[in-house]
């Protein structure tokens, strides 16, 4: 329970800073950038979320700031997909594609291929689901988007997980964390550290799949964040 308040305090410190950035600026462009990034801390609070997305869709439209646009329509689509509403989300998608110029922005079709890969992903389109996240990681890995290539090689190992082919999952998943490594995100590297664990676990590898796990807890430990940490120790119990 202490580590989920404080997980939750800190939270709450980055929305009370970016309100009070909000109310102190009339600048347009930086208006919209809080909306979305307001937007992303709140996640999944449906009311909030929506809300702040429809002041930056608004002001992005008359001030024709189309990468905040695109951010907006994929915050709602992420909304509606952990609330298991894949289908509405496939609509806030597919609306990246209606912004005029689109095509002159690879970065953002490239989003709208990786929310469809959690789309398909979700309703066991395997097959679909791996074409799209490949030809986003295609455009990421173009534009040298370290981030997102990090993002795209998880789904893609999530979804090889879950076909049964574990030894590519494994190996994608070993070069997201090479990304993650580079990047300093210890909540990926926790995170991927967890599901390459579980794969050897599944692949019969104990001792493999415990130096893994074992890894994933000592982040998670330094981080303090329950979920993780929850997550690692079931793995761990699961193992044993």
């Amino acid at each position: 329970m202490m580590f989920s308040f404080s997980l939750n305090a800190q939270r709450q410190t980055v929305i009370d800073s970016l309100q009070r950035a909000l109310q102190k600026t009339q600048a347009d462009t930086t208006r919209l950038k809080i909306y979305n990034q307001l937007a992303y801390q709140l996640l999944p609070d449906s009311t909030q979320v929506m809300a702040y997305t429809q002041k930056a869709i608004a002001l992005a439209k008359t001030t024709n700031v189309t990468m905040e646009l695109v951010e907006a329509y994929v915050l709602r689509g992420r909304l509606l997909y952990r609330l298991g509403h894949s289908d509405l989300a496939s609509k806030y998608y597919r609306q990246i594609l209606t912004i005029p110029n689109i095509e002159n922005y690879p970065k953002a079709k490239a989003d709208y291929f990786m929310g469809l890969t959690l789309i398909e992903g979700a309703k066991s389109n395997y097959e679909q689901a791996l074409l799209y996240g490949n030809r986003a990681l295609k455009i990421y890995k173009s534009s040298n988007h370290q981030a997102r290539c990090q993002e795209a090689l998880y789904q893609l190992g999530v979804i090889h997980s879950k076909e049964g082919s574990y030894d590519i999952a494994i190996s994608q998943y070993f070069e997201a964390l090479k990304i993650a490594k580079a990047l300093r995100d210890t909540q990926g590297q926790t995170e991927i550290y967890n599901n390459i664990g579980l794969l050897y676990n599944w692949k019969g590898a104990n001792p493999k799949a415990l130096e893994y796990l074992f890894q994933a807890l000592s982040l998670g430990e330094k981080q303090g964040k329950a979920g993780l940490l929850g997550r690692a120790y079931d793995n761990i119990g699961v193992v044993y």
